[in-house]
């Protein structure tokens, strides 16, 4: 019964409890007139209208304090689903710049279970369940990562990141699959029943006219138009506005959309060509792939912030630091352009060719 009403659309639910509401504290009253204990009377009309409004404001506030706190948890799930692919990304996007085939390699099967819980594993979820082939297709790629064997202080770095990130995924899914059985208990719609049944037994016992019956049918269509919005958001992930699978389908995107071998060589390769137009011979490469002073900056910005060759700015360097000093010129036996970037500078570098923001 409630997997048919969650598959119908809001608008439908929202009208038909509004519907449903109104109409019963019509009908309920036309069908209790003849029990002489609900008999209507001017005394008991008097009397049920003056506490008729004190139960209609109480229930609801009820009703929308309940609502409030159903939207809080949906929206509390949707960052949940949020930060579980940008997880997956993330591992992703450091498989990539790791610079081996064998952990590009890796890919295809984070790639295999993104789509798994994004398709099988969603429409699972619709149902209160998870997807165990799911949780399987992710084993080849923990296992796969938890052997590499870095063999410099970069790959270590990006070692420990997998590292993390394959625990942060783990742990984004297990909170996801928790949310799916986040819903109101059973007897706080029973209270909800409750209330609704007295607000119509005791219109029951007012005098009616077609006018105070249209005020009657409004007054309860607005509760019930808040109880078909609170039975749509009490489950996450059921209904026609669910949270759905969008925010991995937009990693998987940006995954399909990424360079096996990473941006490294685009930037490496620029850089070269620059310094080798100037000097004559190719600057000299590092481990890290990338020439000097390009932390925080692209590719492009470098080639603008350094137009001239090594050997001039080494020069130029140098007659500074004599018109500083006022003797004579004293080259510097290590200038700044031959700096090689540690390692954070050259994995902040990567990241800013690849297209993230600076930190």
């Amino acid at each position: 019964m409630l997997d048919w009403l969650n598959s119908l659309p809001d608008a439908v639910i929202v009208i038909g409890f509004a519907v449903l509401m109104g109409g019963l504290i019509v009908v309920i009253p036309l069908i209790m007139r003849s029990l002489p204990i609900v008999a209507p009377t001017p005394e008991n009309t008097e009397f049920v209208m003056r506490i008729q409004g004190t139960l209609f404001v109480m229930s609801g506030f009820a009703l929308a304090f309940t609502l409030a706190q159903a939207q809080a948890n949906v929206r509390h799930v949707d960052a949940l689903v949020a930060a579980e692919a940008a997880h997956i990304n993330n591992l992703d996007r450091i498989l990539t710049r790791y610079g081996e085939p064998s952990v590009a390699a890796i890919r295809p099967d984070l790639m295999t279970y993104a789509n798994s819980v994004a398709t099988l594993e969603w429409e699972a979820m619709h149902h209160d369940k998870e997807h165990e082939p799911t949780m399987q297709a992710f084993a080849p790629v923990a296992r796969a990562i938890t052997a590499i064997n870095p063999t410099n202080a970069r790959q270590a770095t990006l070692f420990t990141e997998m590292m993390k990130s394959i625990d942060q995924i783990m742990e984004s899914r297990a909170l996801r699959l928790e949310a799916v059985h986040i819903a109101l208990p059973g007897i706080y719609w029973g209270v909800v029943i409750f209330a609704m049944a007295v607000l119509v037994l005791a219109s029951c016992v007012i005098e009616r006219t077609p006018f105070r019956n249209l005020a009657l049918a409004t007054q309860m269509s607005v509760l019930g138009a808040f109880i078909g919005i609170l039975f749509i958001t009490d489950h996450p992930f059921h209904g026609e506005s669910s949270i759905g699978p969008d925010a991995f389908v937009k990693a998987m995107s940006e995954m399909k959309a990424r360079p096996a071998d990473g941006p490294r060589a685009l930037g490496r390769s620029l850089l070269q060509m620059h310094w080798h137009g100037h000097s004559g011979a190719p600057y000299a490469d590092h481990e890290a792939g990338l020439g000097p002073d390009v932390l925080g900056m692209s590719a492009s910005q470098t080639l603008m912030r350094n137009p001239e060759p090594p050997q001039e700015a080494e020069t130029r360097g140098s007659h500074d630091v004599a018109d500083r000093a006022g003797g004579d010129v004293r080259p510097a036996s290590h200038p700044a352009h031959h700096q090689m970037p540690d390692t954070r500078t050259q994995l902040l570098v990567e990241k800013n060719l690849d297209g993230d923001p600076e930190p």
